[in-house]
C-alpha cells in the first residue's frame, strides 16, 4: 500500500524508530495477558495498515505458531497446580499453558511489528538516523537487513534457471532434490560472495569511509506535527513504562496464576499503552478516511 501525506510512515525517522524501539521493549517487558493481547492486536492492525491484504499473510502464519507454541509450552513445562490430564505419567497443567500463551503472544507481536518495521524504517531512513555517528555500524545493518530478501529473489531465479535447462527437482527423488539444493545454494554462496566483493570495490572507488563528514540521500525536516506526535508518545509510552516498573504489567503464572491488583494507576497505565500501540493505526486510518471523503466530493 502506498503511504499517504501525514500518514504515519510519513512522521520523522526519529518518531517511527522511537515508536518500533519502545513497542518492542514494553511487548516483552510485560507479562499481563491482556498487555500483550493489546500488543498483538496493535501490531496486527498497523501491519494491515501498512502492507494491505499481504499482510493477512504473515498474521495467518503468526496464528499458526501462537497455537503450536502455546500447546508446547504445556508438554514441555510440567509447573502448575491445576491438572488438565496427564500423559505419559506427566502432568499437563492449566498454568503451563497460560504461560504459553503470554510467550507465544509475545512472540506474535514482536515478529507483527518487525512485519511493519521492514516497510515504515527503509534504508534511507535508517541511515538517516545514524549514518553520521556510526557510518560502518549503520551500513553493515542496512545490508544485513537486505541480504533475506535478496537472496530468496536470487535463489527463485537460480532454480527458475535449472528448471529451465532441464536440471530441476521436480521428479528426481531425494537425492535429486538434495543435488538440486547443493546446486542453488552453491551457486548463491558464489554469487553472494561476487556481489560483496564488486560492493567493496564500488564503495572505495568512491571514497566512502575517507572523510568524516558524510551527505544523506534524503533529508528530513522536524515540523510542528513532528513535536506533537513526539509529545504524545513521551506521555504515553512513560505512563506505560512507570506500570511495568511498578508491576502493573507482570502476572505470575507458576506454580499459580496471580494478577496484580487492579488500581487507578494500573488501569491508565494500560490505556496509556493502548493509546501508544494503536496510535500508528488510528494515524493511518483517519488519513485514509479524510483521504477518500475529500476523494468523493470531487
Amino acid at each position: 500500500m502506498v503511504a499517504l501525506p501525514g500518514s504515519f510512515e510519513t512522521f520523522h525517522p526519529v518518531i517511527t524508530f522511537t515508536w518500533f524501539a519502545c513497542a518492542i521493549v514494553l511487548t516483552v517487558m510485560a507479562t499481563n495477558p491482556f498487555w500483550t493481547g493489546c500488543a498483538c492486536a496493535g501490531a496486527a492492525a498497523f501491519l494491515l495498515t501498512v502492507r494491505g491484504r499481504a499482510g493477512w499473510k504473515l498474521i495467518l502464519g503468526m496464528a499458526l505458531a501462537f497455537i503450536v507454541l502455546l500447546l508446547a509450552n504445556g508438554l514441555f513445562n510440567p509447573q502448575g497446580r491445576t491438572v488438565l490430564f496427564t500423559y505419559f505419567g506427566r502432568p499437563y497443567t492449566l498454568e503451563s499453558v497460560l504461560y504459553g500463551t503470554q510467550t507465544a503472544g509475545m512472540f506474535v507481536a514482536v515478529m507483527l511489528l518487525f512485519g511493519s518495521y521492514d516497510r515504515v524504517m527503509t534504508a534511507d531512513r535508517f541511515t538517516y538516523l545514524f549514518g553520521h555517528a556510526m557510518p560502518a555500524i549503520t551500513l553493515v545493518l542496512t545490508m544485513v537487513l537486505r541480504l533475506v530478501p535478496d537472496y530468496l529473489r536470487k535463489a527463485k531465479q537460480i532454480a527458475s534457471a535449472r528448471d529451465g535447462i532441464g536440471k530441476g527437482a521436480a521428479e528426481s527423488g531425494f537425492g535429486g532434490r538434495v543435488r538440486h539444493g547443493s546446486a542453488i545454494l552453491g551457486a548463491l554462496t558464489t554469487w553472494a560472495l561476487e556481489a560483496g566483493v564488486v560492493t567493496a570495490d564500488s564503495m572505495r572507488s568512491r571514497g566512502y569511509g575517507t572523510r568524516k563528514t558524510r551527505t544523506q540521500h534524503a533529508r528530513y525536516r522536524f515540523g510542528a506535527r513532528d513535536v506533537v506526535m513526539l509529545a504524545v508518545l513521551i506521555v504515553c509510552v512513560g505512563l506505560a513504562f512507570a506500570g511495568v516498573f511498578s508491576g502493573a504489567s507482570s502476572v505470575d503464572f507458576l506454580p499459580r496464576i496471580a494478577f496484580p491488583p487492579v488500581t487507578g494507576f494500573s488501569m491508565l497505565s494500560f490505556l496509556a499503552y493502548a493509546a501508544f500501540m494503536f496510535t500508528p493505526f488510528v494515524v493511518d486510518a483517519g488519513k485514509r478516511i479524510s483521504w477518500r471523503s475529500s476523494i468523493s466530493k470531487i
